[in-house]
């Protein structure tokens, strides 16, 4: 007996940009995986088949906002500030108005990764003493940061 239920299809979108060009108003730079269909074929113990398996993935679009600002006095610190945001074309007004009906057009589970080829992420959970400050006025909302990578290197 089969049961259905969804699955996850990883995607990736990898970017690289220049911290000059996410000073002022930084960049948006919108994305998308596309709709796709596929069917497996189920057989039984004996090798007849017994039915098929439809794989549906609805079209996702997302922007991605990234932005650095630099912050007053030394050392020389950037804030880095990255959103991800659904911008599929999915409205409850068009469609029913129910989570089954939602997640199919949904950024769901996504993780943000960054990182540097020169310089180095500070902890917000434990910054140095010097970037206590400019760390408190982070705001972190839908995610927490992870640092990765050899300690004081850049990641």
């Amino acid at each position: 007996m089969l049961t259905g239920w969804d699955e996850g299809v990883e995607q990736r979108i990898q970017l690289a940009l220049r911290v000059g060009e996410l000073t002022g108003g930084g960049r948006t730079l919108p994305f998308g995986c596309p709709g796709h269909e596929e069917t497996e074929a189920v057989y039984d113990d004996a090798g007849h088949l017994v039915g098929r398996i439809l794989r549906r993935r609805e079209e996702v679009r997302g922007v991605i906002r990234v932005a650095a600002a630099e912050l007053p006095g030394p050392p020389a610190l950037r804030r880095l500030t990255a959103e991800v945001e659904n911008a599929g074309g999915w409205s409850a007004r068009h469609h029913d108005a129910d989570r089954l009906a939602a997640l199919p057009h949904s950024l769901v589970a996504t993780h943000l990764m960054v990182g540097l080829s020169q310089g180095v992420f500070l902890s917000l959970a434990d910054p140095p003493q010097w970037a206590r400050s400019a760390a408190a006025g982070c705001d972190n909302l839908h995610t927490w940061p992870v640092l990765a990578g050899a300690a004081g290197g850049a990641t």
